[in-house]
C-alpha cells in the first residue's frame, strides 16, 4: 500500500512538471517557435473574453482533429531577452484573432480590475490587453494590402527587454488544408523583428511578383512563336510556363495567391494536383522530344519508360478531375473520419506529394541517360542535362534546409538561390535548349536544301527560276515563260565524230567532261549560264551585256589553247572548236508535261546563232558574231571584220556575220588587224560586183597572211565569178536546237 501511494505521489509530481507551461525566450531577430510551447483549448468559442482565456484549462496537445474546422484557441507565453522592441508574429497564410495580454505594474490608483501577482513580484497589476480581430478577406488583386500595423497575416506587437507577453490566438478553417500535417501544424508561428521581417517578405514577394511577370512575358513570347512558326518544342515550353504562371498567380504554396486573396480552393483541392501533373507532363515530353531529335539517342526502352510515366500522369489528372467535381469531400470537411497525417501530403485523392515523388523516379533515370550521352559529346544531351539540373538544384536546396533548418534564414540563400531565380534560369535553359535544337534542325534543313539546290542546279540552271520570278527552282511550273533580250552563244568541237571513234565510251565521257569542266566556268564568270549541253556542244545565254558573251568567246579560246597544251604533254592530239554568237528577242520558259519538264529558249535567233556557229567550219575561223552583237558592242573595244551576209532557211532577211579577231593569239590578231582596211575595201568591191579588183586585194591579203582562210575563200569566189559561175553558195540550212 505504501509503495502504491509513493508511486501515485511521484506520478502527480511528474505530471505537474510535464504539464508545466513553458515560456519561450526570444534571443534572436528571427526564429520559429517550436510547437511544444503552444497550449490548446478546444472548448471556448471565438468571442471568449481574455479573463475566460486566462482562467480556462489548457492542454499541451490538441485533442480533436475536427477542432481545425470547429475552431480552437492556442496560448503562447514569450519573454524578450533582446534590446529589440518591435516584433511581428508570422503565420502560415491564415488570418487569426489574436489577443496580446501583459501585466502592467504601474497604473493609476483608481484603475479597475487590479490584481495581486501571487506567483511573481507580489505587487498589484492590471492586465494590458490588445486584441487583433480576425480579418475579413476580400477577393481581388491587392484587396488585402497590409495596413500600417500588420502585414497580411503577420501581426505587429511591441515587447521590451525582459518583459513577458501572453498571446492567445483563435484558429478556424472552413476546409482543412492538407498541406499541413501533425509535424508541421498550421498553428505553428514565428517571431521576427519587424523591419527585418518586412524586408524579407518584401524581397520574397518582389521575387514572386517579377517572376510572375517574367513567366507571363515568356508565355506571350512563345505563344507568338507558336502562332507564327508552330513547333512542338515551343508548345511544350509554353504549356510548362503557363502551368507555372497559374501556380504562381493563383495558389499559396508557390505563389501570390494568398496576397491576391485568391480562394484557397486552388491550393487545397485537386486543382493543384492537376496543374502539377500537367506541368510535369509537358516538361517531361519536352525533354523526351529533345532526346528523340538525335537519332543516336532513340531507344525503345526509353520510349516505353517515358510513355508509361506519361500514362501515370494522365491517370492522376483524370482521378483528380473526379475529385474536383465532388469537392468539397469528407477529406477536408470531416477530420474525425479522415485524421490528419503525420507529415504534409498535399491535397487530393492522389496527394501532390506522391506526384512529386513519382517525378523523381522519372527524372533521375532521364538525368543519368542525358549525362551518359552528354559525356559522348551529344549536343542535345548536354542541353537536356543542364535543363534538368536546374530542377535538381531546387530539390538539393530543400534537402539542405531539412538538414540545417537555420539556413532557411540565410540572406544569401534567400536572395541568390530563391526558387524564382532558379526557375527563371530553368526556363532560360529550356529556351536555349529548344532554340539549339531548332537551330540544328534549321541548319540540317538548310544544308539539305542547299544540297538539293546544288543538285537541281547541276541539271537545271538556277538562273531559270530567277528569270521566271520564282524564289526556288521547285516553284517553277509547266508553261512558265518570260520574254527576254538575250545573247546566245553556241560552241562545238570540230571533228569530234572522227575523234570519238578512236576512243572507248568511257574515254569519250572523260574527254567531254574534261572539256566542259574548263569551258563552263568561263560562261559563269562572265554573267552567263549554260542552257544545254548537247554532246560536245554548249548553248549559253547572256542577259546583261552583249560584251559578256564576246568576252566569254575570247576566254574560251584562251582556255582551249591551255587545254590543248596539257593534251600535247600527255601525248593526245589537239582539238579545235567553233563559236557563234547571236542576239535577239527570245522567250525563255518550260516545255514538256508536269512530270517531266525542260527549260528551252524559243526564237528565230536560236537557229540563227546555231547557224553562225556552223559557219565557223566553212570559213575556218574560231568565232563569228551576228550583226546584232557587233552593233551593240562598245566602239573600238573589240577588233572585228565583216565576213558575209547569210540567210537562215525560212528567213528572207539576210544576217551579216563578223569575225572576232580578238579570239586569236596576239601575233595572229595584230597581223589580221593590220589587214582590216584592205579587207574592208576588198569585201566592198566583191559586194559591188567588181570581182577582178576584189581578187587583187584578196591576193594582197594572202601574200601578207597565207593562213587567212576567209581571204582564201573569197579569192576563190572571185575567180569563180570571173569564169561566169553565178551560183550562190548553199548557206541556208536550218538547225534545230
Amino acid at each position: 500500500m505504501k509503495k502504491f501511494l509513493l508511486l501515485f505521489l511521484i506520478y502527480l509530481i511528474s505530471s505537474s512538471f510535464i504539464y508545466a507551461e513553458e515560456t519561450f525566450i526570444i534571443d534572436s531577430e528571427i526564429t520559429d517557435i517550436p510547437i511544444t510551447y503552444l497550449n490548446y483549448n478546444e472548448t471556448l468559442n471565438e468571442d471568449s473574453s481574455f479573463l475566460e482565456l486566462e482562467n480556462a484549462k489548457w492542454t499541451k496537445k490538441r485533442q480533436k482533429d475536427q477542432s481545425y474546422l470547429n475552431g480552437f484557441w492556442t496560448r503562447l507565453k514569450i519573454r524578450n531577452k533582446t534590446d529589440l522592441k518591435k516584433w511581428i508574429l508570422s503565420h502560415n497564410n491564415i488570418y487569426t484573432k489574436t489577443v496580446f495580454v501583459s501585466k502592467q505594474y504601474q497604473f493609476f490608483p483608481k484603475a479597475p480590475n487590479r490584481r495581486i501577482d501571487v506567483k511573481g513580484s507580489k505587487k498589484e497589476f492590471v492586465y494590458n490587453v490588445k486584441t487583433n480581430s480576425k480579418k475579413q478577406i476580400e477577393f481581388g488583386l491587392f484587396k488585402n494590402i497590409a495596413d500600417t500595423k500588420n502585414f497580411y497575416d503577420g501581426v505587429f506587437f511591441e515587447l521590451t527587454k525582459d518583459k513577458d507577453l501572453t498571446i492567445y490566438e483563435w484558429y478556424q478553417m472552413e476546409y482543412y488544408n492538407r498541406w499541413f500535417g501533425l509535424k508541421n501544424p498550421i498553428e505553428s508561428v514565428g517571431i521576427s523583428e519587424k523591419n527585418l521581417f518586412l524586408a524579407n517578405q518584401n524581397i520574397k514577394n518582389l521575387y514572386k511578383f517579377f517572376f510572375a511577370i517574367f513567366i507571363f512575358t515568356f508565355c506571350v513570347m512563345f505563344l507568338i512563336h507558336i502562332i507564327i512558326n508552330f513547333n512542338f518544342n515551343y508548345l511544350y515550353i509554353f504549356l510548362t510556363a503557363l502551368v507555372i504562371l497559374i501556380l504562381y498567380g493563383f495558389t499559396e504554396r508557390l505563389g501570390l495567391g494568398f496576397y491576391f486573396s485568391v480562394p484557397k480552393f486552388f491550393t487545397i483541392s485537386e486543382i493543384y494536383t492537376i496543374f502539377i501533373c500537367a506541368g510535369f507532363a509537358t516538361y517531361s515530353q519536352f525533354i523526351y522530344s529533345l532526346l528523340q531529335s538525335d537519332e543516336k539517342l532513340r531507344n525503345t526502352k526509353i520510349k516505353k519508360f517515358h510513355y508509361s510515366y506519361q500514362a501515370l500522369l494522365v491517370g492522376a489528372i483524370l482521378i483528380s478531375l473526379v475529385g474536383v467535381v465532388n469537392w468539397p469531400y469528407e477529406s477536408v470537411t470531416d477530420l474525425t473520419k479522415n485524421p490528419i497525417s503525420e507529415i504534409e501530403l498535399g491535397p487530393g485523392l492522389i496527394p501532390t506529394s506522391f506526384v512529386l515523388v513519382s517525378y523523381g523516379f522519372w527524372l533521375l533515370p532521364m538525368l543519368v541517360i542525358s549525362l551518359y550521352f552528354a559525356c559522348k559529346k551529344r549536343i542535345i544531351a548536354i542541353y537536356v542535362f543542364f535543363s534538368m539540373l536546374m530542377l535538381l538544384t531546387i530539390c538539393f536546396k530543400y534537402i539542405v534546409f531539412t538538414i540545417s533548418p537555420e539556413l532557411v534564414y540565410s540572406k544569401v540563400l534567400q536572395r541568390y538561390f530563391a526558387d524564382e531565380i532558379i526557375l527563371g534560369l530553368f526556363f532560360c535553359t529550356m529556351y536555349f535548349t529548344a532554340s539549339s535544337k531548332i537551330r540544328n534542325k534549321e541548319k540540317n534543313y538548310l544544308v539539305s536544301q542547299l544540297s538539293l539546290k546544288e543538285a537541281y542546279s547541276r541539271f537545271v540552271p538556277e538562273e531559270l527560276s530567277q528569270h521566271l520570278n520564282r524564289k526556288r527552282i521547285d516553284e517553277v511550273r509547266l508553261g512558265d515563260q518570260k520574254q527576254l533580250e538575250l545573247s546566245i552563244l553556241f560552241s562545238d568541237i570540230r571533228g569530234f565524230t572522227t575523234l570519238s571513234e578512236k576512243m572507248s565510251p568511257q574515254e569519250n565521257f572523260n574527254f567531254i567532261n574534261s572539256y566542259l569542266q574548263v569551258m563552263t566556268p568561263v560562261v559563269k564568270n562572265n554573267n552567263g549560264f549554260v542552257s544545254a549541253f548537247t554532246g560536245d556542244s554548249i548553248m549559253a545565254l547572256f542577259d546583261l551585256k552583249v560584251e559578256d558573251s564576246v568576252e566569254t568567246a575570247i576566254q574560251m579560246m584562251r582556255e582551249l589553247r591551255k587545254f590543248n597544251h596539257r593534251r600535247e604533254r600527255k601525248g593526245f592530239e589537239t582539238i579545235n572548236h567553233g563559236i557563234g554568237i547571236g542576239y535577239g528577242s527570245t522567250v525563255l520558259g518550260t516545255l514538256g508535261d508536269p512530270e517531266r519538264m525542260a527549260m528551252t529558249v524559243i526564237s528565230s535567233i536560236v537557229n540563227t546563232s546555231s547557224r553562225i556557229e556552223s559557219l565557223t567550219k566553212e570559213y575556218k575561223v574560231p568565232v563569228l558574231l551576228s550583226e546584232g552583237i557587233v552593233s551593240r558592242l562598245p566602239e573600238n573595244r573589240y577588233a572585228v571584220r565583216i565576213i558575209d551576209n547569210v540567210a537562215v532557211k525560212g528567213q528572207k532577211q539576210k544576217t551579216t556575220i563578223y569575225e572576232l579577231l580578238d579570239a586569236y593569239e596576239e601575233n595572229v590578231m595584230y597581223k589580221k588587224q593590220r589587214n582590216v582596211p584592205l579587207w574592208d575595201k576588198a569585201f566592198d568591191l566583191y559586194e559591188e560586183g567588181d570581182h577582178e579588183t576584189a581578187q587583187t586585194y584578196f591576193r594582197g591579203i594572202l601574200e601578207e597572211d597565207p593562213d587567212d582562210h576567209p581571204a582564201q575563200i573569197y579569192f576563190e569566189r572571185c575567180k569563180d565569178r570571173r569564169k561566169g559561175d553565178r551560183r550562190e553558195n548553199p548557206r541556208s540550212i536550218e538547225i534545230e536546237v
